[in-house]
Order: C-alpha cells, then structure tokens, then sequence
C-alpha cells in the first residue's frame, strides 16, 4: 500500500480491515495464522502543506501570460503568413484555463477530469460549477472571474469531441489524473494540482473566508482537515517579523 503512495490515514485503514478479514478466517480455521500480525501501522503524522505565496502566485501568472502571448504571436504570424493557425494556440489556452481553474477552485485531480461541459455555466458576472467529490457528495463551486474568463477562451477553441468532457485532449478524449498532472508540472517546478488546492485553501483563509465556507468549497468533510490551513506559512512569519520594525 505503501509503494502505491497512499496517504497514511488510508492506509492504515486499509491495514485494519485487513486485520479484521484475518481475524474472522483465523477464527472459523480458514487460516492457521494471521499473516497481518507483524505489519505495522504507518506513522499518520502529516507534513504541512504546501502552498504558492502571493509572490510566487504572481510569479505563476506571469509564466501564463507569456505562453499564451507567444502562442498568439505565432498565430497571427501564421495568418499574415496565410498559413494555417497553428494547433499550438488552442492547446495552450486549454493548460491556461486548467492551471487557472484549479488555482480558483482548489479541485481535486478527480474532481476535475470528472468534469463535462454541462457540470459547468459561465454568465458575464457570473458562473458555478457542479463537482462530484469524495464519497459521491456533489458540491457547487461559485466560478470568480479569473476562473470564467480563462475557462471561455479555452471552450470558444475547444475542438469538436465525442467527449462530453471539459478538459480533452488532442484526440478529442478526457484528460486523465496524469495528463493534468504532467500540464501543471510544466507551468513551475515542483508545481502539482494539490500544491494549487492548498493555495486555493489558504487564500480563502487568508481573506477572512470562515472555516465552514472553506470546508464546504473544499468538499472536506471535517473542519479538523480545514483548520490547517490556519497555519502560518513562512511568508506570514516573515511579514509578523517585520511588522516590529515598521
């Protein structure tokens, strides 16, 4: 379970009912011993998480802002040029919007590629998305206006698909986990969907958003899981710092 890179919590649930099935078999003769007996349960004390600063947010758009300027420099040279547009421009706003979109909804990869066009409605002041997260619980997430006007350019170039989904691919299929984990990789180093989850997380606390509303956008089911957000991160211990010198 381990090799597989699950989280501690889960696994050690796992390992439990393990050891329970062991138990009963043990119990009726179906197995002499209980071949659970001598693993041990993983140590569940989490690392904090990981989350972009207001510097390194800015330093993320930036980075977007130029792959997409390029890719539409290369487009209008192709039409002065009377060639065709190159595909790159469509494909480039598609890991924008995604980037984008999970920074301003804190989705989780599941939640994402589960995502079709019709889970989603964009208005001028205005959009929501329907997520199906964890144990089957839908949620609606309010879209802000970074998150409708990112996800618009990508669907006004969207390519025709037999796929219902939001976010396709080149052959018109969804986008899986590791597709979406391989376009967010691209944008920084270190970068992952979850690291733009907890930024999303912690921004919300940090603009005063209550923990039950931070809970409920989340799709956590504990406000314990929330409430970690609260911590300070380096950049907060360093404006608390020089807050004395001010």
């Amino acid at each position: 379970l381990t090799v597989r890179d699950l989280a501690p919590a889960t696994v050690n649930r796992r390992l439990a009912g393990l050891r329970a099935y062991a138990a009963w078999a043990k119990s009726t003769g179906a197995l002499a011993t209980d071949p659970t007996a001598e693993v041990q349960f993983v140590d569940e004390q989490r690392s904090p998480p990981r989350w972009l600063d207001r510097q390194q947010q800015v330093a993320l758009r930036r980075t977007l802002d130029l792959t997409l300027e390029r890719a539409e420099l290369e487009a209008r040279l192709a039409e002065l040029e009377g060639r065709p547009p190159p595909p790159a421009l469509i494909w480039t706003r598609r890991d924008v919007a995604l980037v984008l979109f999970l920074l301003n909804t804190g989705l989780r990869v599941a939640e994402l590629t589960h995502l079709d066009l019709d889970h989603v409605e964009l208005h001028p002041r205005s959009g929501q998305a329907t997520v199906l997260g964890k144990g089957c619980k839908r949620r609606t997430i309010p879209l802000n206006a970074e998150a409708r006007s990112a996800l618009a350019a990508w669907l006004a170039v969207r390519p025709e698909s037999a796929s219902p989904a939001l976010f396709t691919g080149r052959r018109g299929a969804r986008l899986g986990a590791r597709s979406v984990q391989r376009i967010v990789a691209r944008c920084g180093e270190g970068l992952t969907p979850h690291v733009l989850r907890h930024t999303f997380a912690k921004n919300l606390v940090n603009a005063g958003v209550g923990l039950e509303k931070a809970a409920d956008l989340l799709g956590h089911s504990r406000l314990d899981t929330t409430r970690i957000y609260t911590r300070p991160g380096w950049q907060d211990l360093e404006e608390a710092v020089e807050a004395l010198a001010a």
